[in-house]
């Protein structure tokens, strides 16, 4: 008989104070399969950004159980932390600061093989670091290239790229595309999607964008406070709301008007 693999992420009833006492997650629950994407949506201070750090374990939790791959996250070991870095990777914001503008896309991609501990060999590095290129849709000639030289949208290509290097089962994208005009915040959705289904890597959204999520996920979790308030499916979510803020969330978007004929 077959036995289900456990979640890639799974938080029970994790809560987060930061010193002064601020609690800015109070007892939220979820769980991530593989390949799963799932958004995580709620207003300015609703709690998305400290539910991504503490994912990531930059934040530490002060209730509740975090478990990575069915394994307790609490470990700040050298080797649990390098684990769970490799469990689960970040897309950052802001593309244009998340790269080191004085080092070349092959020493960025190169570093984070090397750290990932996958790959040590010079010749395999070069042919891994042109795979990851390939996989966001850029071509070799990137390697030689500093960020500079390279649009929002290319430089965020490059940011997945490196995320993916230590083949992580999760990637935590915050905000990861409010940098990007609208064409390119759709290319890169798309982009994402398409890797979560060929990889099979589970997806944790977080934006404030409602259409994105339509666009990108299954699933919808809905943040008001600290508090998970709504979790289900886009469509059963955003067609039947329960929750009060969900509902003023879908009305924001709705109010916005059409362009008026001249």
């Amino acid at each position: 008989m077959s036995t289900q693999a456990p979640p890639v992420l799974q938080l029970n009833q994790v809560s987060v104070t930061y010193p002064g006492g601020h609690r800015a997650a109070t007892k939220v629950s979820f769980s991530l399969q593989p390949g799963e994407r799932a958004g995580l949506v709620g207003e300015s201070g609703s709690g998305k950004s400290t539910i991504a750090r503490t994912v990531l374990g930059l934040v530490p939790h002060s209730e509740g159980t975090l478990q990575i791959l069915g394994k307790m996250a609490q470990d700040s070991t050298r080797e649990a932390r390098l684990t769970r870095a490799r469990m689960v990777q970040m897309v950052f914001q802001d593309p244009y600061h998340s790269l080191n503008p004085r080092r070349t896309i092959r020493q960025a991609l190169v570093e984070a093989l090397q750290v990932s501990g996958r790959i040590t060999e010079k010749a395999q590095l070069e042919k891994e670091s042109i795979a990851l290129l390939e996989k966001v849709h850029l071509d070799a000639g990137a390697l030689n290239r500093f960020p500079h030289q390279f649009s929002g949208g290319q430089r965020q290509r490059i940011c997945i790229a490196r995320a993916l290097a230590p083949n992580p089962q999760l990637l935590v994208c915050d905000e990861a595309v409010s940098a990007l005009d609208v064409t390119t915040q759709r290319s890169i959705v798309h982009l994402l999607r398409k890797l979560s289904e060929e990889e099979h890597i589970a997806l944790l959204f977080i934006t404030h964008d409602i259409p994105l999520i339509e666009h990108l996920c299954e699933r919808v979790m809905v943040l008001d406070q600290g508090s998970l308030v709504e979790d289900g499916t886009v469509e059963s979510v955003f067609h039947n709301p329960s929750a009060p803020k969900t509902r003023q969330l879908l009305d924001s978007v709705l109010r916005i008007d059409p362009p008026q004929e001249v």
